[in-house]
């Protein structure tokens, strides 16, 4: 299943990230981003956001990927009508792969701009199926009563997709009204971004007496968006300055705002204030606290200020027809001259509301998780087909150490912490693997996205767990480092064990170390001693042992009950292939590849050197061979092809703890080059599988690859040795008996100290010293009281600690 992304800002990105990244989204869809932009500047703008998100997906501008007389047409346009005629052309060139596919969705965020227009219009003609997403806010007034001529997105949903998500019923009504759209098509999800979701409590205090009040003064893209003449808007942003200037107040440009206007603009206003430049259009919740009051226009920041309980002064400019209707909150404040701006600052900054918030955003806004029901849409408009239903896991067999744990996990609520679950390869799968595994048992675990900033829900959700597992060092790279230690705090005071399940090769860990080492220093000298750790390999494990971990278990990783294992030998053109899967990365060994390939081909080998993959960030700098093919991202049914055409598999990674792309080959039957560091070097040795490279080195690899090509039906490798390993049900097991061995061991009275437990290794006895001996409680009244009123602490504790006795009322 393919999921077409559309995305035209960077805001859209961050949204696509949030969607596949939730536990949600279907584990068999397969995304792909798209941008359609001939602007070198808008296009870095996207694609340096996917970047900075560390979201590993293909991308595709389609401008760049058709034939040049198409792109021509585009950029010699004399007229908007003419541009978007080239601009249809060039999306059914593209398009046209994906034609008749049911298996196939695009999903956009605009239908009205030129660009979205343009896809949209190829889709209707041709019955490619979209997914249209509200993005931001839509339910604009006009001054004029002419909302239709001047406001682009009043034709948002004109083109009746087959299915739309929108935020509230006041959007839902609005396209019925406006388009006649089919109701059965629009789905109220609530917003898509978490961070804009408003309470159902107002909370806010007069600014205190002294000192300047501090404004932010939220910037739209007014002109790049042409919304007003320029010369005329102009003026008013320098009215609207002058009257901020007796304020404490930073400039935020909008961060789509092209850089010919950002001088424009700053000329308008001179020197009077900071400008923020910034290419998220997130504003963050910390950096909202660090203001009394935010003035806007028609910007959906006037959300992300109710959802933090920070008071908005909305200004209905003269020059800008569309204007924000008039909600009931008693945080917005609302000025019809540049004059009122002052007054309608000095107010806000000294409301004071406590109370239910007035239900009327809630009918532009409603209280639910968007992500969450967006995904579920996609996962009805993609449902699994009948070769993918046959591949679902059976109910697990019950063995005797199965049930066993089972019922240690009965009644149990497992908290799963990551900084992604939707992931088809990284830190998403396995957890998405062992719970399909679980399928059919009545086992409740929970899942949590680590978000910066999002401490209090987070605390809730441990406070109520029996076991949390953190999914990677990525979490360790999200949160905030007070967030982590009092929910480390809040696991001890209620004898709750910590899972980290370790997915990061020493290679990525280097680089959080480089990147963030504050706070992964502090993770691994203070919190990682006190966890239960899995690893996907036994040199991973033993690395672990290293930094300090007391109990490691082994429980690899695993392929998933996709994969079927393929019939090789089809290759018809009759020379060795040799095949890479993998994002395009340093750490993946793209210059080594390359330099194998080149050699190769100086000596007249012969062989063919391919490339799967996405090109990632991560590569930038890295030297490429025209002598390997870079295909790029393909599906997985598209791998198992060049798996059943390849001679051998070459992992060229310098770390890579278990990586699956081996696993996949082996059970083909496919003999696997890798290097010694690797997580599959020992299975490989152990029962010649393949050879091992003990020297980084491209000489040393290329003989090695050599030995592969002349002895490659000497070879034998059994599917069922691998399976053990990286197998649904092995892997799903070995998970079962780890978590469940884990929460035994934090019974009360119960010291657990051995070794080994079946197939689960067991690297280092728990308990510090290994003597079984457990840590005796903590001494003081503090800890005394906090011992006896445990079976009746609140579901949510702010800060363990003084701060939580303060709010027990007990100090």
């Amino acid at each position: 299943m393919r999921l077409l992304m559309f995305c035209e800002n960077a805001n859209q990105v961050h949204l696509c990230d949030n969607l596949v990244s939730s536990e949600f989204f279907p584990s068999h869809v397969e995304p792909e981003v798209l941008i359609l932009d001939w602007d070198r500047e808008t296009v870095a703008w996207v694609v340096g956001t996917i970047g900075r998100t560390g979201w590993e997906v293909s991308v595709t501008n389609i401008f760049d990927a058709v034939a040049p007389v198409l792109r021509k047409a585009v950029t010699s346009a004399k007229n908007a009508k003419d541009r978007k005629s080239a601009l249809v052309d060039m999306g059914f060139e593209y398009l046209k792969q994906y034609f008749g596919r049911a298996d196939v969705l695009l999903v956009q965020f605009n239908d009205a701009s030129l660009r979205g227009s343009s896809l949209a219009a190829v889709c209707r003609n041709t019955g490619l199926r979209r997914l249209l997403l509200q993005d931001g806010f839509l339910n604009f007034v006009s001054k004029t009563s002419n909302l239709a001529g001047t406001d682009q997105n009043y034709q948002w949903g004109a083109t009746h997709p087959e299915f739309v998500a929108v935020w509230g019923e006041a959007m839902k009504d609005a396209l019925i009204q406006r388009h006649n759209s089919n109701p059965g098509t629009i789905m109220i999800t609530g917003p898509a971004k978490p961070e804009i979701a408003v309470p159902g409590i107002v909370e806010h205090g007069a600014k205190p007496d002294g000192g300047r009040i501090r404004v932010l003064w939220a910037d739209q893209a007014i002109l790049d968006q042409k919304k007003a003449d320029k010369s005329a808007w102009l003026n008013e942003f320098a009215d609207i300055a002058n009257y901020l200037s007796e304020f404490d107040t930073s400039l935020r440009l909008h961060p789509s705002t092209k850089e010919t206007s950002r001088i424009d603009l700053e000329a308008s206003v001179g020197d009077k204030f900071s400008v923020l430049l910034t290419g998220s259009p997130k504003i963050g919740e910390d950096e909202l606290h660090t203001y009394d009051v935010v003035v806007t226009y028609y910007s959906t920041v006037f959300l992300d200020c109710l959802a933090n309980n920070i008071p908005c002064v909305i200004y209905k400019t003269r020059s800008v027809d569309i204007e924000l209707p008039h909600i009931d909150h008693p945080l917005l404040m609302y000025c019809n001259k540049a004059q009122e701006i002052p007054e309608a600052v000095r107010r806000a900054a000294q409301v004071k509301a406590h109370g239910a918030t007035p239900p009327d955003i809630f009918r532009y806004i409603r209280q639910a998780d968007g992500i969450t029901g967006i995904a579920k849409l996609l996962a009805e408009a993609l449902p699994l087909s009948k070769q993918d239903k046959a591949a679902v896991i059976q109910p697990i067999v019950r063995d005797i150490e199965i049930y066993s744990n089972v019922r240690r996990l009965l009644g149990k609520r497992v908290l799963v912490v990551g900084g992604s679950f939707g992931n088809h390869i990284g830190v998403g799968k396995p957890i998405k693997v062992f719970v399909e595994y679980l399928r059919g048992l009545d086992l409740e675990i929970d899942f949590h996205l680590a978000t910066a900033g999002d401490g209090e829900n987070l605390l809730k959700k441990i406070s109520e767990a029996s076991l949390v597992l953190i999914n990677s060092f990525d979490v360790v790279r999200i949160l905030k480092e007070r967030e982590l230690a009092d929910a480390v705090k809040i696991c001890e005071l209620r004898s709750t064990p910590i899972v980290f399940y370790c997915h990061e090769t020493l290679f990525v860990y280097r680089r959080l170390l480089s990147e963030v080492g504050g706070k992964v220093d502090a993770f691994v000298k203070n919190v990682l001693p006190k966890t239960h750790a899995l690893a996907v390999s036994d040199r991973q494990a033993d690395w672990l042992g290293s930094l300090g971990c007391k109990s490691v278990r082994t429980v690899y990783n695993s392929i998933g009950s996709k994969f079927i294992p393929v019939e090789t030998g089809k290759n018809i053109e009759g020379r060795p292939v040799i095949l890479m899967v993998g994002t395009q990365q340093r750490r993946k060994g793209v210059e080594l590849f390359s330099h194998v390939a080149d050699i190769a081909a100086e000596r007249g080998l012969g062989w063919r050197f391919v490339w799967l993959g996405a090109y990632t960030k991560a590569a930038d700098g890295c030297y490429k061979s025209d002598a390997v093919d870079w295909v790029g991202h393909v599906s997985s049914e598209e791998v198992r092809q060049w798996l059943a055409k390849s001679s051998a598999f070459f992992l060229s990674s310098i770390d890579d703890p278990l990586p699956l792309g081996v696993g996949e080959a082996l059970m083909s039957g496919i003999p696997s080059l890798v290097y010694v560091d690797t997580g599959f070097s020992d299975f490989i040795t152990l029962h010649q599988a393949g050879e091992v490279f003990n020297i980084y080195e491209p000489h040393v690899a290329l003989e090695k690859l050599r030995t592969i090509i002349d002895r490659r039906t000497e070879y034998k490798i059994s599917p069922d040795l691998v399976r053990d390993i990286v197998g649904v049900e092995a892997f799903g097991k070995r998970m079962l008996v780890a978590l469940g061995e884990i929460l035994a061991s934090a019974a009360p009275e119960y010291t657990y100290s051995k070794r080994a437990s079946g197939p689960v290794a067991l690297h280092r006895v728990m308990n510090g010293n290994g003597d079984g001996n457990g840590k005796s409680r903590k001494q003081g009244l503090k800890w005394k009281i906090l011992y006896g009123l445990e079976d009746n602490l609140p579901a949510f504790v702010v800060k363990p600690g003084e701060k939580m006795l303060k709010k027990l009322g007990v100090i």
